[in-house]
């Protein structure tokens, strides 16, 4: 395997609130690797959801740059960016947890726009989403788990399932 202080493409996907965009920050701050967010091609100011084929287009284009961590979902692109990433990062944590952090990062953001999410979406209370997340295990969780299986013989797959798994990965680079 090769050494991932040397990779140049790192993919990180997870559940909403399970890290991806602290981890792309670490891992930037480590590497010296630019962070591309997912939210900044899905969505346009005013929570707006861009056309699903721009998106797409958006994600490919991004995706063909030669350095990058690309963290975020959408499914539709995962295969696209797998194949171009040295490396995958599945963060699979705990429901409770990752809703814990959706409310604390709500708050804590509330009425501006985060730096991992598009300029012009600020932060809200949003129950929709928030039902949308509590679900995530029922009808993405699985589509997750499908991807990482199916990549795992491709390059290396590492998933982590708890704050102390995520810790123990980062010291090890």
């Amino acid at each position: 395997m090769q050494n991932i202080s040397d990779m140049q493409r790192i993919m990180i996907v997870g559940g909403p609130g399970g890290g991806k965009s602290t981890l792309a920050q670490l891992l930037s701050a480590q590497l010296n690797l630019p962070i591309i967010h997912m939210d900044h091609l899905f969505w346009a100011p005013d929570w707006v959801q861009r056309e699903k084929d721009h998106v797409a287009q958006l994600a490919r284009s991004a995706a063909d740059g030669p350095r990058w961590i690309f963290e975020g979902n959408h499914s539709r692109s995962w295969d696209y960016r797998a194949e171009r990433a040295e490396m995958i990062v599945v963060l699979a944590l705990p429901r409770w947890l990752r809703m814990w952090r959706i409310l604390k990062r709500t708050v804590r953001h509330y009425g501006r726009s985060r730096p991992d999410m598009a300029e012009g979406c600020p932060e809200r209370f949003d129950l929709e989403f928030l039902r949308w997340s509590w679900s995530y295990d029922n009808h993405s969780g699985r589509k997750l788990l499908a991807f990482g299986q199916r990549w795992g013989g491709g390059r290396p797959v590492v998933w982590l399932s708890s704050p102390c798994a995520v810790k123990r990965f980062l010291h090890s680079i």
